[in-house]
Formats: C-alpha cells, sequence, structure tokens
C-alpha cells in the first residue's frame, strides 16, 4: 500500500492531484494536508511513501523548506515540489535540500504522473536492493538508507544527507568492485553529473574522517568511478 502526502492549501489544485494519483493506481492512499501544521502533525504520526508539496502555505512563503527538513528527518521518502514560486530562484534551494524533483505550476497530469512513477521506481528499487545486500556491507558499516537511521562505521555516526547515503551504498556494497558513475547517477533525485558524484564523495570522506582521521577505503578509479577498498 502506497501512502501519498499532498500538502497544498488551495483546495481545486490539491483535489485534481489526489484525482490523477487514484486515476493512476486506485490503491494509493492519498492524503491531502491544507497547511504546515496539519503537514507536521501527520509527517510526525504516519510513514509516507512519497509527498507532493507547494513552497508556499497561505501566508507562510517558505513552509515547504521546513516541510522537506521535517520529512527528511522523520520520513526519508522522496519529495516531489510544486510550485508556483520562480522557479529560477527556488528549483535549485529545492535540489541542495535533496526534493526529488521540481515542477511549475501549472503542472498537467501527464508530467506530475510521470515523475512519481519515476520516484517510486527508484525507492521499489532500493528497497529490493536493500533487502538482498545488506550482508554485504563490509565489516564496521551499518547503513541502510530505507531506514530512519544515520549510518555507522564501528559505532560512530555519519553525519550525511539522504543522497550521499544512497551514493555510499552502491560504492560500499561494490564491496572491492569499482562502481561506475552512471549507476551511481540513478541514485540522485535529480539530473546528475559526474562533477555532483565527486561533490558527494567529498562529502561521504569528510564524514568518515571526522570520525576515523585514517580513513581511506573509498579509492577513485579514474575515467570509471569509485571502489571500496578493504
Amino acid at each position: 500500500m502506497i501512502r501519498i502526502a499532498i500538502i497544498e492549501d488551495d483546495p481545486p489544485t490539491s483535489g485534481t492531484f489526489a484525482t490523477w494519483l487514484r486515476d493512476y493506481d486506485a490503491s494509493f492512499v492519498v492524503e491531502e494536508l491544507a497547511s504546515r501544521a496539519a503537514a507536521e502533525a501527520a509527517i510526525a504520526q504516519r510513514q509516507f511513501d512519497l509527498a507532493i508539496l507547494d513552497i508556499r502555505l497561505g501566508a507562510d512563503s517558505n513552509a515547504g523548506v521546513g516541510l522537506i527538513h521535517d520529512l527528511s528527518k522523520r520520513q526519508r521518502c522522496p519529495v516531489i515540489v510544486v510550485s508556483g514560486m520562480p522557479a529560477d530562484i527556488y528549483r535549485g534551494i529545492m535540489y541542495q535540500l535533496e526534493a526529488w524533483d521540481y515542477l511549475t505550476k501549472p503542472v498537467d497530469q501527464a508530467a506530475l504522473i510521470a515523475v512519481v512513477r519515476n520516484a517510486l521506481k527508484n525507492t521499489e528499487g532500493a528497497a529490493v536492493q536493500a533487502s538482498t545486500a545488506m550482508g554485504g556491507m563490509p565489516i564496521g558499516l551499518v547503513l541502510n538508507p530505507l531506514e530512519k537511521k544515520h549510518p555507522l562505521w564501528h559505532g560512530q555516526r555519519l553525519v550525511l544527507p539522504m543522497t550521499a547515503q544512497r551514493i555510499l551504498y552502491q560504492i560500499a556494497r561494490g564491496n572491492g568492485k569499482a562502481v561506475g558513475f552512471a549507476e551511481l547517477i540513478k541514485v540522485m533525485p535529480y539530473a546528475g553529473t559526474q562533477g555532483a558524484i565527486k561533490t558527494h564523495v567529498s562529502t561521504i570522506r569528510s564524514a568518515f574522517k571526522a570520525v576515523d582521521p585514517g580513513f581511506n577505503k573509498i579509492v577513485n578509479v579514474p575515467l570509471v568511478g569509485y571502489l571500496w577498498q578493504e
């Protein structure tokens, strides 16, 4: 059962999105939340598989920013932002917050459903990987991007954003085999590049070195990607 939160203060827009989602898959449980307070309460009480939200809710022009933080801490589900706020300003901010995608209003049914389908497909794929490959993690590393827990390195907490955790998971589960840039880009929530991957790997290395200054297990493979080397 897929549970989706629509966080939108305009009832006609919220109702339209809910109808589109149920038309696409009648099994979806869709919850419409019209205010930041209602959304915060729901996020604290229930688990969602996907959230669709507007940045501005009522008089709060940046409500969506705070809600993405809440969803990241409590849910770690894909977030699709659908907003009329200026795309040239907010799209980059939303990607930095690791929203899955940013759509500008007005949005049509095909565009929204395509993004929803891709986000859920990625989540389901990660679930299959997590259920079949967790035994392949290197000794000392506890990591599952689907759990609402920070990864651990020999019992020490690694402070990493969600996309960095997904990239680390792919590299670590290779455990001695090179993982290519193309595979790593697939787990990014938006159109990724080799440069973006390198930035995330730098963040990952810094997180490890914060708890283990001698850490050197993530190795560059020139023109290919990265590997975890014991």
